[in-house]
């Protein structure tokens, strides 16, 4: 029950309304005593005055302590008795009382408080209440005596009042917490049926499905933004997937060509029980190519799957680029000969750098025998090292259309496929370089990228590798 997310929160939503609630339940039934207490107070304090004007009065007007004293304590069993019928007044001087008047609840009974004091006091009353005393402390100098004022009033309507409030907010309180409690459940059904629809949707998706999409209802809120991001996730996992099932497709075709040639190659020389020594060793030269060209692509896919696992190690450190490029140079160079094209480049400013030699050594043999295969005869392929780094290798050859220029760092592609591996020029690859030179140029922080206008005008592969190279975890595309 409490592993539902909807029950979650509306336990969390009602605890928490609850807690607010009693505090305000609290807070009101604090203030709303204080405020009677206050009134109550107001109001014997006012009656207090009252009756130390009226026996300065009587004394004032009789002349004289004893005769005034008497006086009043006739008018306070009269003429207050009628203005003040629910308090209890006895007035006090040096401890002798002058004058009393019962309340309601009957007379105080203990002797008065200080001066000044504001309290409960026992009273003797057919019920037993309690009463709210205020005193005060008058000096009547026509007397020359201090005397003692104290008022007392039962708390009984005040009290009645408390006890109303405190009974409302005991009902109010509970039932507020049910009826939020059922609104929250409700509201929070609501607010989750999105999830719920959500799910719905998820659980209908495999594999094979990865075409659909979430139901985005509202793209500004928090639901909204859930299914778009594990729309995108779908978005990537279908590409991821796609990648996954062409490389394979693609993988399996070029593993499979040097296979099929080598078994040929074996079967026709074992159909024979005797052939030449030529014959042989020509059979035994194809397989060995072909063996050649397997291990290329093996060693290139190990490369590529520990780069898409994280588990390849960049080893780096300091070195000189431009060192590095002239020696690739004379490598392609040397590749280049037997093609009659020529390789330009060099020499090079010193140009210090920081990273894993053997990565960018092969990702400068990448792009300068890719350079080299696909110019003709007589063509130029020429390199240059410019500032920042940047690397550019340009060549006369082929070129690439503009369409599949997006596609050219792509597993297992070829700008043509239907070139000959075996003609003159012909690319020999398995399309894995250039994936594995944009990985090299990806993990140092770099970028490859290229140009080319149209085919048959050549293409420009630019190499761009920062100062100072930070570690990236980025795969191959």
């Amino acid at each position: 029950m409490f592993s539902s997310v909807r029950t979650r929160l509306t336990l969390w939503y009602t605890a928490i309304l609850g807690l607010i609630l009693t505090i305000f339940a609290v807070a009101v039934n604090g203030v709303i005593t204080y405020r009677f207490h206050s009134e109550l107070d107001a109001s014997l304090a006012s009656a207090a005055t009252v009756i130390s004007v009226s026996l300065r009065h009587e004394i004032q007007e009789h002349h004289g302590r004893a005769p005034g004293e008497a006086m009043f304590a006739g008018v306070l069993k009269t003429i207050h008795a009628a203005s003040f019928p629910r308090q209890a007044i006895v007035v006090y001087a040096k401890g002798r009382l002058v004058a009393s008047k019962p309340g309601v609840e009957g007379e105080i009974e203990s002797p008065p408080q200080p001066a000044g004091a504001v309290g409960w006091c026992d009273v003797r009353s057919r019920s037993g209440a309690r009463l709210r005393l205020v005193s005060r402390s008058v000096f009547i100098p026509e007397a020359g005596v201090d005397y003692l004022i104290a008022v007392a009033e039962p708390i009984d309507r005040t009290q009645s009042q408390i006890s109303f409030l405190r009974g409302v907010l005991l009902i109010a309180v509970p039932l507020a917490l049910v009826l939020a409690a059922g609104a929250g459940y409700l509201l929070a059904r609501k607010s989750l049926a999105p999830v719920a629809a959500m799910s719905r949707q998820v659980n209908r998706i495999t594999a094979g499905k990865l075409g659909q999409r979430l139901t985005v209802a509202n793209s500004q809120d928090e639901l909204g933004d859930l299914a778009t991001t594990f729309n995108g996730l779908l978005r990537r996992l279908d590409e991821a997937f796609e990648q996954q099932r062409r490389f394979m497709a693609d993988a399996s075709h070029e593993l499979r060509t040097p296979i099929a040639v080598s078994r040929t190659a074996a079967e026709v020389m074992l159909s024979s029980p005797s052939r030449a020594e030529e014959e042989y060793r020509e059979a035994l030269g194809i397989v060995a190519a072909q063996m050649q060209r397997l291990t290329r692509v093996v060693n290139d896919m190990f490369t590529l799957a520990l780069a898409d696992a994280g588990a390849y190690t960049v080893q780096r450190h300091r070195f000189y680029l431009n060192d590095l490029l002239e020696e690739a140079l004379l490598a392609a160079r040397v590749l280049a000969a037997p093609r009659n094209v020529a390789v330009a480049g060099g020499p090079f400013e010193d140009a210090p750098y920081e990273g894993d030699e053997d990565l960018i050594r092969q990702l400068l043999l990448i792009l300068l025998d890719n350079a080299v295969k696909y110019t003709p005869a007589g063509g130029r392929v020429d390199v240059r090292l410019e500032p920042g780094y940047i690397i550019r290798v340009a060549d006369t050859g082929i070129g690439i259309a503009e369409d599949v220029q997006a596609r050219i760092f792509d597993r297992f592609f070829r700008v043509d496929k239907a070139r000959s591996r075996s003609a003159p020029g012909g690319g020999g690859g398995a399309g894995l370089g250039l994936a594995i030179a944009n990985w090299i140029a990806t993990v140092h922080g770099g970028k490859l990228e290229v140009e080319s206008s149209s085919p048959g005008e050549g293409s420009v592969f630019r190499v761009t590798l920062p100062l100072n190279p930070s570690p990236t975890r980025q795969q191959p595309g």
